[in-house]
């Protein structure tokens, strides 16, 4: 009987040691692209010259912990840019966010991309590059006073979304925003949503998105109450439908978009075309069809991708906008940081170019 004790302990241990773990955490995870590229650009106007970019280059931390008894999946990200050119610039500026994922689907909080914009990415051959599609479709126009310039193809601040299961192809999202800016709301008539439905089958992709930004002008510094909300409300929409279809080597996509305040519409296509397990060529056109005949352009691109590994792609891209009498967009500007400052603008009219050698490199 005096042994007993020292029986029992391994008996009570044994089960605890065998029985499977209620909860798993996965190690953080690093992650990032390096993406920078030596472009000419050439203002049609106010200048030419040799510059280094660097094209939405990132770093990023993400992990999640499994709950086994609750089939649930608790998980996050933080993400910034990297700006390889000069440096600078905010922390965790990029996706980051907190959530859940299980059976029913996937709900996130923070900060991340729309499905609006989500869907554009589909579709773009030349993301991040020169000839960006989002040279024509953001849009971005100066918002009510305090809001700073506002367009499509943002990241919504204080978002909350929830994406369905796939569903023989088709997903849902939705994506709310209690507030575009850093700060609170006292009002619901600050806020912004953005939807999508899509499909996706192993040639064949389409989908739908809409997205709606409200605002509600604040009082201007220097006035009685300055600061607080008036009752100037200010309201952008704008729809988006897009798709890509794979035809042998040949990829075909285009997109449509329809939006409000100011009423324009834009749309496009392009096609890429794999000549082999490394080399493909590249090309799309779009045009911003706007309110305003004068501030009609469009853009071209053409371009050559060469991947050395899975991770490693080198590209050479050349696109251009003709603008109608008062518009000044260029083809250099979005998802890169040169090409969007005051030095290389075009003048109203001008058809700006760039010429560009870049790589990208995932880890």
């Amino acid at each position: 009987m005096r042994h007993a004790p020292r029986l029992a302990l391994p008996l009570l241990i044994a089960p605890l040691l065998t029985a499977p773990p209620l909860a798993t955490a996965q190690p953080v995870e690093i992650y990032g692209r390096m993406n920078a590229s030596v472009d000419f650009l050439d203002t049609d106007g106010n200048g030419e010259a040799l510059n280094l970019s660097s094209n939405n280059s990132r770093i990023g931390f993400r992990g999640d912990h499994y709950f086994e008894a609750h089939d649930l999946t608790l998980l996050w990200q933080a993400e910034t840019t990297l700006r390889i050119d000069n440096q600078g610039g905010e922390w965790i500026d990029r996706d980051t966010f907190v959530g859940a994922r299980g059976d029913w689907g996937l709900v996130r909080f923070g900060k991340f991309n729309t499905p609006l914009k989500n869907l554009r990415g589909q579709v773009d051959f030349f993301a991040d590059q020169v000839g960006d599609a989002r040279n024509v479709l953001r849009n971005r126009i100066a918002g009510p006073e305090g809001q700073g310039p506002i367009g499509w193809d943002e990241r919504f601040r204080n978002g909350i979304a929830y994406r369905t299961p796939v569903w023989h192809g088709v997903t849902g999202d939705l994506h709310y925003a209690t507030r575009l800016d850093g700060n609170g709301t006292s009002t619901s008539d600050t806020n912004a949503w953005s939807a999508s439905v899509s499909w996706q089958g192993s040639r064949t992709y389409v989908a739908v998105a809409h997205e709606q930004q409200q605002y509600v002008a604040a009082i201007p510094a220097g006035d009685p109450g300055a600061g607080l909300l008036t009752d100037d409300q200010y309201r952008r929409k704008a729809t988006r439908v897009a798709g890509w279809q794979d035809i042998g080597p040949l990829r075909l996509a285009a997109l449509y978009q329809y939006a409000d305040n100011p009423d324009d519409k834009a749309y496009g296509g392009g096609a890429r075309y794999t000549l082999d397990e490394r080399w493909a060529l590249k090309t799309q056109v779009y045009r911003l069809d706007a309110d305003d005949d004068d501030l009609r352009a469009d853009l071209y691109a053409v371009g050559v991708d060469y991947t050395l590994a899975r991770n490693m792609l080198f590209y050479f891209s050349y696109a251009w906008i003709d603008n109608e009498d008062a518009a000044t967009l260029r083809p250099y500007v979005q998802g890169r940081t040169t090409g969007g400052g005051g030095e290389l603008a075009t003048v109203p009219g001008g058809s700006p170019a760039g010429l560009s050698l870049g790589g990208s490199y995932r880890f």
